[in-house]
């Protein structure tokens, strides 16, 4: 039985009818029916796939800037306040995500308060610690 590697894809498949399910891999070699492992030459310089999730990071809000966000705002508008943020888990579509240059040229409209509710002591992923 041979086994047979799809570089491209990182994806070992198995002859059909064997009953094995796909397993993913980085190995850029073939296995043969006896089991020994032959690397190929035309794949020795070939970059490996890398599979994993990675978090998509979020941009700033403002039109065409592709900057990280670093801080969030949101607006009450009854009461003419301005709430600053930490950046949220997920993203809301009612609140703003700027990156710290649009932060810094930010100004509030005139007649507005702005709250920052930001703490300088928050440590990263409180909320998924074990209690």
């Amino acid at each position: 039985m041979t086994r047979s590697w799809d570089i491209s894809y990182g994806r070992s498949s198995s002859p059909v009818g064997s009953g094995s399910a796909s397993v993913w891999t980085y190995d850029p070699v073939s296995v043969t029916a006896n089991g020994a492992r032959q690397t190929r030459d035309s794949d020795i310089h070939q970059s490996r796939p890398f599979f994993s999730y990675i978090l998509p990071m979020r941009s700033c809000t403002r039109s065409g800037c592709q900057e990280k966000a670093h801080i969030s705002l949101a607006f009450q508008y009854a009461t003419s306040v301005i709430w600053i943020d930490h950046l949220h888990d997920q993203r809301e579509s009612h609140i703003y995500e700027l990156c710290s240059k649009h932060w810094q040229r930010f100004a509030a409209p005139t007649g507005w308060n702005l709250d920052d509710r930001r703490r300088a002591d928050v440590l990263p992923f409180v909320h998924r610690l074990a209690g």
